[in-house]
């Protein structure tokens, strides 16, 4: 005798239970994590935080005017420092890493110190350094001013990213685009002012010495043969009389405090915003993407 199962009941169950299974858009859309935002126009967002927008952004023009400024100074910072070009290499690796190491240390401040003060150290001491490197005489001092500017440009390319998208959420998008903006702005601006002032001359002949070969005239030999030239090197001893010259003759000190007014400015705009703030005048606006702002500042404010 043959059996038949009749399996129709188990079909429909499974079918039941399939269409009863969201599909994967559908589960990310009712994550906490994952809803989406309403459509908020760029230029309503922008004008409910036109201040906050403007302070990042100039703030992290002033870390692109940090980047772009070095790399064309480098001659009239060796004229300066009584340092041969090979030495003074050294300066962009101490830059750059620093930044490393300011960017890492800001994202573990933030959760204990007010993300605007940080920004305010970040801002004022970029300023400050473009300052005091004119008065750098040396090798070492000059590292030393630069580990301080690297890890303050460290601390400004961290926080305002951070902020803006704590301000935005997925609304973020254009802002980060105009912040990167105004960060080439700020390293196309800064060679460009120093050129103006530059001398733009190696001193490391100068420093380290140099060897000058010379070809006397062909002569003949004791049986009238033609004698082959021999090359006759000449050293010449540091000549510390023309580094210290061509040091007077350049004007970058002038590019410097160019740019680090350029700097102060903006490091003022954040004095203005924290002094808002604290009068009450002044609060994010953005309406419906504020949720991913308000899940930040609980988490801060509970951490602080």
């Amino acid at each position: 005798m043959m059996t038949f199962i009749d399996d129709s009941s188990e079909t429909k169950s499974s079918t039941k239970g399939a269409e009863k299974e969201p599909s994967d858009l559908q589960w990310l859309q009712q994550t906490e994590h994952h809803r989406p935002d309403k459509s908020v126009p760029f230029c309503k967002l922008f004008l409910d935080n036109w201040l906050y927008v403007v302070t990042y952004c100039g703030v992290f023009g002033s870390f692109g005017v940090c980047v772009g400024f070095l790399g064309p100074t480098v001659f009239d910072l060796g004229c300066q420092t009584n340092t041969d070009l090979k030495k003074m290499n050294w300066v962009f690796f101490v830059q750059l890493i620093m930044t490393l190491v300011g960017s890492i240390s800001a994202g573990c401040l933030v959760v204990r110190v007010p993300v605007h003060l940080l920004m305010l150290s970040g801002a004022l001491g970029v300023s400050l350094c473009m300052f005091f490197i004119p008065a750098c005489s040396s090798l070492a001092s000059l590292i030393l001013v630069l580990i301080i500017m690297g890890w303050c440009m460290g601390c400004l390319d961290c926080l305002t990213n951070l902020r803006m998208i704590q301000m935005f959420g997925n609304n973020v998008g254009p802002f980060l685009q105009a912040m990167h903006c105004l960060y080439g702005v700020g390293a196309f601006v800064s060679p460009m002012i120093a050129s103006a002032f530059l001398l733009n001359t190696d001193c490391t002949p100068y420093i380290d010495g140099f060897t000058i070969e010379t070809h006397p005239r062909n002569g003949t030999g004791p049986n009238g043969t033609r004698a082959e030239p021999a090359t006759v090197n000449t050293y010449i001893p540091p000549q510390p009389h023309r580094v210290f010259r061509y040091r007077h003759m350049s004007r970058l000190p002038s590019a410097f405090y160019i740019l680090g007014a350029i700097q102060l400015f903006f490091a003022g705009l954040v004095v203005y915003v924290i002094f808002q703030e604290k009068i009450g005048k002044l609060k994010p606006n953005v309406g419906a993407s504020g949720h991913h702002d308000n899940s930040h500042a609980e988490s801060s404010t509970s951490c602080t």
